[in-house]
């Protein structure tokens, strides 16, 4: 059945948006201005077996609701189970009203290298399953460069035209993985994967927590939180833990645990101050003017920056892989020379663990040992690093005049099969 009315090829809103992340799903139309998110998991109640997927299992969560056996889709980087994709990507295309499939094309983001099997797998899913009439595919790694384009017009590229080198780093929740890139084309064979991201990160919080604190091993999704909140990339890591050291500790901080009635998210304290308050003031709820009951607090000192650390030096907890910057060093090394100059000038970082505080700053710190004589070290961040891979997208789907080539139709697909992907992955 043809669909009637406007198509993808004429209509932005028939341009389906889907930044596909392990952690969320940023998603829209390409004719929209912002992203809507979705949580890229299902949780299964361990007493009543009822099962949330999506947002509402992150609404349960905020609520307090711990007792949850949670399932990611996306492990390590890489689809694992279809199916359970295929349950959040249907809340996701019922948002969109009166959405056609048959008339619509799906832009989707994907890590820069994908096995042929998941790469299949996918294909399978949007046109078998959903039966849109267009894919186009693209690494997460050039649209966070497109976004770039957008937000550095003057700064990026520093060669002619011809010769345009970017490095791009991604730190997400899976992975932190760098890619090289030349004349807008990602050069695969360079790209670099260390498999540090920020569910390691908030598992070994969750560890030092329990050990020293409170036992929160059913509590990822608050740990997160207090990742999230206190944690920060420390440009003097030796002097810091000295510090630590100190009776009166002034990186030392106090998150209290929320009750989930009056707080649903927990609250960060200076414990120096909080024990200087006279009693009255400890306790007294200034809303109903009766005394409010002592909540439960976990002190986090050395933690909030020896746990970002490991993405610089993942050693320290026996992962024998690259720090970082030795990532980067690495990948730059298998391109050709006459591109090193550039790409050390043009690194670009993004995803979610870029959000740390000082995490760019550390990184152009740990670079000027590693960089060639002669070199300059630039660094550029984006204005939001969690939405920039949608940001990208949008501005290709929106802008680009070649845009219809890179795009796999239904008929193509039926009559060539798996092997007209490739040549479209970008």
């Amino acid at each position: 059945m043809c669909a009637s009315g406007p198509t993808w090829r004429d209509s932005l809103s028939k341009r389906i948006i889907l930044d596909n992340g392990a952690y969320e799903i940023k998603y829209s139309a390409a004719s929209e201005l912002k992203p809507q998110k979705i949580y890229n998991a299902v949780g299964k109640d361990k007493k009543t077996r009822a099962v949330y997927a999506g947002n509402k299992l992150f609404e349960e969560l905020e609520n307090g609701h711990s007792n949850m056996q949670i399932t990611y889709p996306i492990i390590r980087g890489l689809l694992h189970d279809s199916d359970l994709e295929t349950v959040i990507w249907k809340q996701i295309f019922s948002k969109f009203k009166k959405m056609e499939e048959r008339a619509s094309c799906l832009a989707l983001t994907l890590p820069p290298v994908l096995p042929d099997i998941v790469q299949n797998r996918l294909a399978e899913i949007v046109f078998e399953d959903f039966e849109f009439d267009g894919l186009f595919m693209s690494s997460t790694h050039s649209m966070i460069r497109e976004a770039a384009m957008i937000e550095h017009p003057v700064n990026l590229g520093g060669g002619a035209p011809s010769q345009q080198c970017e490095y791009v780093v991604d730190s997400g929740f899976s992975y932190t993985y760098g890619v090289p890139f030349f004349n807008g084309r990602p050069l695969k064979y360079a790209a670099t994967r260390i498999d540090v991201g920020g569910k390691l990160l908030t598992n070994l919080l969750n560890e030092i927590i329990s050990y020293k604190e409170i036992n929160l091993q059913g509590e990822t999704h608050l740990v997160n939180d207090i990742k999230e909140q206190l944690c920060y990339v420390s440009t003097s890591f030796n002097e810091q833990l000295e510090i630590c050291k100190q009776m009166l500790n002034p990186i030392a901080k106090e998150y209290v645990l929320p009750d989930y009635k009056n707080n649903k998210r927990g609250q960060i304290r200076d414990p120096v101050v909080f024990q200087q308050l006279p009693p009255d003031q400890e306790q007294i709820n200034t809303n109903t003017n009766q005394r409010a009951p002592q909540l439960q607090a976990i002190k986090i000192s050395n933690e909030r920056f020896s746990v970002p650390e490991v993405l610089f030096t993942p050693q320290d907890i026996g992962i024998n892989e690259a720090g970082l910057p030795e990532m980067i060093q690495q990948s730059v090394n298998k391109c050709p020379k006459v591109m090193e100059r550039q790409l050390y000038q043009n690194i670009i970082v993004s995803g979610g663990n870029a959000m740390f505080t000082g995490f760019r700053d550390r990184l152009y710190q740990d670079m000027q040992s590693l960089k060639p004589d002669g070199s300059e070290v630039q660094i550029y961040e984006l204005q939001n690093p969690i939405t920039s891979a949608w940001k990208g997208l949008r501005q290709f789907c929106q802008n680009k005049n070649n845009f219809e080539e890179y795009v796999v139709t239904r008929k193509e697909y039926q009559e060539e099969g798996f092997r007209v992907l490739k040549k479209f992955y970008l």
